[in-house]
């Protein structure tokens, strides 16, 4: 009996082509970081920039004081201050609960396109602040516009 078998029509050259094709994706999307220049964006300098300390009073305020010297900055009553301190705590939970780093400041950043970012210097971790909406990012940018007054 013979058997009908089914036949390949694809041609050998299409399948080659298109493994390049997925091949050559892979590899650009893999290697796409080493493409970009980053030695323009690592020499540009903050617009201004902050440093700050963050402490809780036993009363739940946060102050936020200059870093050095413990300059006033702002004082945060409980319901102002709860995305600050949770942001805090995330940034800083794998330093574990002994770590002394409650002290530690933070530096408060404005950059030439509108960003704004807080980088931890005890963890080195950056958020960009824009990403939490302009309500919570208020906040920051109150700061920053009270360091460019002072200049």
């Amino acid at each position: 009996m013979a058997e009908a078998q089914a036949q390949n029509h694809t041609p050998t050259p299409f399948l080659v082509v298109v493994a390049g094709l997925v091949l050559a994706a892979v590899l650009a999307v893999g290697t796409a970081p080493w493409w970009r220049d980053t030695t323009v964006a690592s020499q540009v300098a903050p617009r201004i920039m902050v440093v700050l300390q963050f402490e809780v009073e036993s009363s739940g305020n946060l102050i936020v004081r200059k870093f050095p010297g413990g300059e006033l900055v702002d004082a945060l009553n409980p319901d102002e201050s709860g995305f600050l301190r949770t942001m805090v705590r995330v940034i800083r939970r794998d330093l574990g609960a002994g770590a002394n780093v409650d002290s530690m400041p933070f530096q408060l950043s404005a950059w030439q396109d509108g960003r704004m970012s807080l980088v931890d210097t005890a963890t080195g971790r950056s958020v960009e602040l824009r990403a939490f909406g302009p309500t919570q990012a208020g906040v920051f940018l109150r700061w920053i516009n009270a360091e460019e007054g002072r200049r």
